[in-house]
């Protein structure tokens, strides 16, 4: 699944070729669109219209393990602003933090409307952007939010019985 406003480029191509050489459907989605896999619904929230790259990225909302969930790609503030005035109910129990928690991303407006009691940086170690951004770490710390990150904890395995989480465990490399 792609943004209608993605971008490839040539390896992207290259790559989108193999994938459906070997029997894999693209299929482009936007806000308003609806997925369902087996009892989970997602909600596509974003894109709506084109944006700068990372804006367009695919935003997703959904409940699982009786939890509300937003996977936010790699959107930053201005993604997080228009996603703000365009839909009225974004809390959110467990966040996946936009952009690899950038500086650029997860804003205290964002945080506010959300209120999210986790969240998932996803991040490799000793990325040279530094990312996450130490405003961004405290900015969540600030508002008493459970943090997990990759570049520090590993994977991250949520585990449900039936509508319930009941473990989150973290599998370091």
């Amino acid at each position: 699944m792609i943004s209608p406003y993605f971008d490839p480029n040539h390896a992207d191509l290259q790559m989108f070729e193999k994938a459906i050489e070997e029997g894999t459907r693209i299929k482009q989605i936007r806000a308003g669109d609806v997925l369902d896999f087996k009892e989970e619904q997602f909600k596509v929230l974003s894109p709506a219209e084109r944006s700068d790259s990372n804006d367009n990225s695919i935003v997703l909302q959904a409940v699982i393990g009786g939890r509300k969930w937003l996977f936010t790609g790699d959107m930053g503030k201005k993604g997080e602003d228009m996603l703000l005035e365009r839909d009225a109910d974004l809390t959110t129990d467990i966040l996946k933090v936009g952009h690899h928690g950038s500086k650029t991303s997860t804003s205290k407006e964002w945080l506010e409307q959300l209120k999210p009691a986790l969240a998932v940086i996803s991040v490799g170690r000793f990325n040279h952007y530094g990312h996450p951004n130490p405003e961004v770490i405290k900015r969540l710390k600030s508002r008493h939010v459970r943090i997990f990150r990759t570049d520090e904890q590993g994977a991250v395995q949520f585990f449900f019985i039936k509508s319930r989480i009941v473990a989150i465990k973290t599998v370091v490399h």
